[in-house]
């Protein structure tokens, strides 16, 4: 299928809560998205995003293209079902960005329906500061997990395991909220445990940066001190 060259959009700033893109409307009245603004949000090189999208979209997929208001030359966009699809679709390869953002608009789409259905009214800034939270969080998890596993690939060569995980958590989790886990989401913590999980995370990323030698386990002890 051959690419498509529309007339020039319209450009306006679209907030998704934890950052904002430059949203296009096509002369149709179709929304869609440049395709280096997607790849900036999952961190994919602009140079290889528009083969990995059509890779992932599909042999048949074909970009649209569009010059716009910013921008005299023409690029490739991705209608908002498009992006829809995307984000579905890395989600489902383990892009745990991906999957976050997914699930937080679907919930954010069925809870608009139902604050319209019984009257409530809930504001952009609220649905904004919700996504927010949720990126937030985790970016601050990636944070520590990421952490213990690069201290473990450094020492020994390899990868913690999933029960090595498991049983950090359930350390932390006992040593920080008294009780083992939170049904392996994060969701189900109030706001001042999010809080306090997040500022421990960090403190445990230090501790690795002033304790070069120091072993995954020790880390986690040293994080966890910090905080009694």
């Amino acid at each position: 299928m051959s690419s498509l060259t529309l007339n020039k959009a319209v450009v306006s700033q679209v907030d998704l809560g934890f950052t904002k893109i430059e949203g296009l409307m096509l002369p149709d009245g179709t929304y869609a998205v440049a395709v280096p603004q997607v790849a900036d949000l999952f961190s994919i090189p602009n140079k290889n995003a528009s083969r990995d999208f059509k890779a992932l979209l599909g042999k048949d997929f074909s970009f649209l293209k569009t010059k716009s208001e910013l921008n005299s030359k023409e690029v490739n966009i991705l209608t908002i079902a498009h992006v829809t699809k995307v984000i579905y679709l890395l989600s489902l390869k383990g892009d745990d960005k991906a999957k976050e953002l997914m699930l937080a608009l679907v919930e954010e789409g069925l809870d608009r329906r139902f604050s319209k259905a019984f009257g409530q009214r809930v504001t952009d800034e609220e649905y904004n500061a919700r996504l927010a939270l949720r990126i937030a969080r985790l970016q601050a998890r990636r944070l520590w997990t990421d952490t213990l596993r690069d201290r473990s690939l450094g020492l020994y060569g390899i990868k913690p395991t999933s029960e090595q995980y498991r049983l950090w958590t359930v350390i932390v989790n006992n040593a920080l909220f008294d009780r083992d886990h939170f049904f392996c989401d994060r969701d189900n913590m109030d706001q001042r445990e999010q809080e306090t999980i997040e500022l421990f995370e960090r403190m445990a990323r230090r501790k690795a940066e002033t304790n070069p030698q120091a072993t995954p386990d020790d880390l986690v002890m040293m994080a966890i001190q910090a905080f009694s």
